[in-house]
């Protein structure tokens, strides 16, 4: 059974869902819990995703993380990655996301030095602080809901730069679009085709969308990671992958936000014999 909820400290409608197949609300880990997690992380060489905004624009990396022992997280980049970490310095916020099991943890902190490289390895290691605190959300929340199809929910987006070296300016910068389907980790839009020259992977775009016609807009940024043409439709359909949701505060009272609509489309596609995952 889907709930309406008023949040009263948001101002905002939210939305609950009773019944076997609602998410498990994203657990805070602290503590033994929190190191335990980190410890078995790094034995493991986890892949991890780093993302950070300076000197105007956002960057975002692969990493491993490699190391966990007092108050220090270690994390080691490929020799690809040269440019991008002399953006980086002391003190610098990042967000991080790193999977695990059938779960993704997910922390914001800082970079609390480097570690020298040896002769033979050209890989650079960047320490960050510990967290006192990390969020565990289900997988399950980064898989691809698609909107309901009674719903007609539009993008509006922008140009924002690259994550990549590009500077290059689109002829357009303002679009609208349709969103096609929606996870806590991103979004598909649906363009016309002919948008196409204005796209491309790595771009950074704005976003705000409206989930469902009585909720105040949501703002993201995101990364475009794919573009696929439909030419038999006549659309562009481009991937995104929001970046900065990883961090405390409005960051991730978005995400919680998106989690939620995500369990409404599910429930909506089920009522209307649309199978999800």
């Amino acid at each position: 059974m889907v709930l309406l909820q008023n949040d009263r400290e948001e101002g905002r409608q939210t939305i609950s869902i009773e019944g076997n197949k609602a998410m498990a609300e994203p657990v805070v880990l602290t503590g033994q819990e929190l190191m335990d997690v980190f410890v078995r992380a790094a034995q493991q060489d986890t892949e991890c995703n780093l993302s950070w905004f300076s000197q105007n624009r956002w960057y975002k990396i692969c990493a491993l993380l490699t190391a966990c022992c007092n108050d220090r997280v270690s994390v080691t980049l490929n020799s690809d990655s040269e440019k991008i970490f002399a953006t980086m310095q002391i003190d610098q916020p990042v967000n991080i996301t790193f999977q695990a099991d059938y779960n993704k943890y997910l922390f914001d902190t800082n970079i609390a030095g480097f570690e020298d490289s040896s002769a033979s390895d050209d890989q650079q290691k960047i320490l960050l602080e510990l967290p006192d605190r990390i969020e565990c959300v289900q997988r399950r929340a980064y898989q691809r809901v698609p909107v309901p199809e009674h719903l007609n929910v539009l993008v509006q987006f922008w140009h924002r730069g690259y994550t990549d070296e590009c500077s290059e300016v689109p002829a357009e910068n303002y679009w609208q679009a349709r969103l096609r389907d929606l996870s806590v980790g991103g979004a598909q839009i649906a363009i016309d085709l002919d948008q196409k020259p204005n796209f491309r992977v790595s771009q950074v775009v704005g976003m705000q969308f409206t989930p469902l016609s009585y909720q105040t807009p949501i703002i993201v940024e995101g990364q475009v990671v794919h573009l696929a043409e439909k030419t038999e439709n006549g659309v562009l359909i481009i991937g995104v992958e929001f970046l900065g949701l990883e961090a405390y505060g409005q960051g991730r009272e978005k995400l919680h936000r998106i989690k939620d609509i995500i369990e409404y489309y599910e429930q909506e596609n089920v009522k209307n014999g649309v199978s999800v995952l």
